[in-house]
């Protein structure tokens, strides 16, 4: 079997990009030494101590090359035309408009397209093509519009609370998980309540909307799986969704945006299968990075029982796993993290 690349900078190269992003693959690559037995394709020159770490919890030995093929992880990157097709939002918002979950919803082409429609701001523009929210932006007037480039998706921007996604495998089984963003929507962690049985039940909102709202976010989602599945039968992508309140009351945005490639919600759970221990809750979360070497790193986290530090020092973001019995440990041990990485800028809502 071929190595492997943690292609993170996948979009980019989708759009036509000729060189990848070291940056970008960087951000993420480590997460394979954790779940790959294969070498990973890389350039970057990781310290000792940390290739020791992760050798002592994966027990295997960390393979890196720096030539030759590989095979991308992250995103397929093989048939170039049907890949843009199933990751742009384009595609997913043209399809959320004939199953009738985009309202107040447009895609412009240029300026002159967007100044002729009347608007309700604020709004939020969307790239075609983009990752964990990056290319969102606020819009709060018209000049805001023209300040843009085109085409664009424009819609409401709604009182987001709650992000949730569902992952798709190629047999049409999937797992639902929540997700942690930031007020931009960029991406901060990944929550799994119940590993035991990952679907939209477990959700911790999911008391807050009738069951008559559930069934037809339901409905919605099977349209979307056979959709894209009737694109690539074999196929395997993330359904991101949302609630948002509006006077008061909650309501099911039933998917914003789909995926075709890997996501850190995948990441999560299958991390979650080879390290949770048959713990019910699993989590993993970005911290903003302390600036101190990875020894110390270690040392200051190795109090708190399974959880995994899955980065090395020299990262933007920490990453890190973590599982629990139940959520009233994960809770606890996540107010611990909290007191010993204070600068860490994380937050969740229990």
């Amino acid at each position: 079997m071929l190595p492997i690349r943690v292609n993170a900078s996948y979009e980019s190269e989708l759009l036509g990009s000729k060189n990848h992003s070291r940056i970008m693959d960087e951000s993420l690559e480590f997460v394979a030494f954790f779940l790959e037995d294969r070498p990973v394709y890389s350039l970057k020159k990781y310290n000792q101590d940390y290739l020791e770490h992760v050798e002592s919890i994966t027990n295997k030995k960390i393979n890196l090359i720096r030539s030759g093929k590989y095979e991308n992880w992250w995103g397929q990157l093989q048939d170039i035309n049907l890949e843009k097709r199933l990751n742009s939002k384009e595609t997913s918002f043209l399809l959320g408009q004939d199953l009738g979950v985009f309202e107040n919803s447009f895609i412009f082409q240029n300026f002159n397209q967007a100044q002729g429609q009347i608007l309700k701001f604020p709004s939020i523009a969307k790239e075609f093509l983009s990752m964990s929210g990056r290319g969102n932006q606020t819009i709060r007037s018209y000049e805001d519009l023209a300040k843009l480039s085109y085409p664009r998706i424009i819609e409401p921007l709604k009182n987001r609370i709650f992000d949730f996604s569902h992952y798709v495998f190629s047999g049409g089984e999937s797992i639902c998980y929540e997700n942690i963003v930031d007020k931009n929507f960029k991406y901060q962690g990944t929550i799994f309540r119940n590993l035991l049985h990952p679907s939209y039940s477990s959700l911790k909102f999911y008391p807050h909307l009738a069951e008559s709202s559930w069934v037809k976010f339901s409905e919605t989602i099977k349209k979307v799986t056979d959709f894209y599945h009737r694109l690539s039968p074999q196929g395997e992508f993330s359904i991101d969704s949302y609630i948002y309140e509006d006077s008061g009351n909650y309501f099911i945005q039933h998917f914003c945006e789909v995926n075709f490639r890997k996501t850190m919600g995948l990441v999560t759970y299958l991390l979650s299968k080879k390290f949770a221990n048959h713990h019910q809750w699993s989590g993993l979360f970005l911290l903003k990075n302390p600036k101190i070497n990875f020894s110390s790193l270690k040392n200051k986290l190795s109090s708190i029982e399974n959880l995994i530090l899955l980065s090395p020092d020299d990262t933007r973001f920490l990453m890190v796993f973590l599982s629990a019995k139940s959520e009233f440990e994960a809770s606890i041990k996540l107010n611990v993290l909290k007191t010993l990485l204070p600068e860490g800028e994380f937050s969740i809502d229990f």
